[in-house]
């Protein structure tokens, strides 16, 4: 999992009240913001895209989140799309972060602007991976209400005791998020 001093790196152009620490009950509209970052993406580096996918918690139906898209995108060969995608997504707002933390991986933050909600793009080779854990901790929530309302109450809780402390509120959720990995892993390896 992504450490909170790193995340709040990746974050250091982000105006501090996006930083706010907010939750929100989920909304249908997310779907379709995904729907058209995926379009951006494609139309941009489209040839070189295997797959994209929304991950994070604002995929999962129902689950209460912060407003933030997350996007997975997945190609064949990293290298060959690396600086040919930096430049196209830096061309549709989106700052190239590296790697942040995770060994190839490619990672892009478009701020939210009034018409966009903030977007994080993880850029991934196909075998990567953080693919793979990404997916199946989505897929798990999707399939596991309890475990997916459990998760969204211990967000609010948290979102709503330290508002202003995006480092404590991804602590406080990190051993959960674990679990569930966890979780997620052992399901899908045993189906």
């Amino acid at each position: 999992m992504l450490g909170v001093a790193l995340y709040n790196r990746a974050m250091d152009n982000v105006s501090a009240q996006s930083l706010a620490v907010v939750v929100a009950d989920h909304d249908a509209a997310w779907a379709t913001q995904f729907l058209a970052v995926e379009a951006l993406i494609r139309r941009q580096v489209g040839d070189a895209v295997t797959a994209v996918d929304h991950i994070g918690s604002t995929s999962v139906p129902g689950l209460a989140a912060k407003p933030v898209i997350d996007v997975l995108v997945r190609v064949i060969d990293l290298d060959r799309i690396d600086a040919r995608f930096d430049d196209a997504m830096a061309a549709v707002g989106f700052a190239s972060r590296g790697e942040f933390a995770i060994s190839g991986r490619r990672f892009y933050v478009r701020p939210a602007d009034g018409q966009h909600l903030r977007t994080h793009v993880h850029l991934v080779p196909l075998w990567h991976r953080a693919a793979g854990d990404h997916l199946r901790f989505r897929d798990y929530l999707r399939v596991n209400d309890q475990l997916a309302s459990r998760y969204g109450l211990l967000k609010r809780q948290l979102a709503q005791a330290y508002p202003d402390d995006i480092d404590t509120y991804m602590s406080g959720k990190a051993d959960l998020m674990h679990r569930i990995s966890g979780e997620a892993r052992h399901y899908y390896a045993n189906r």
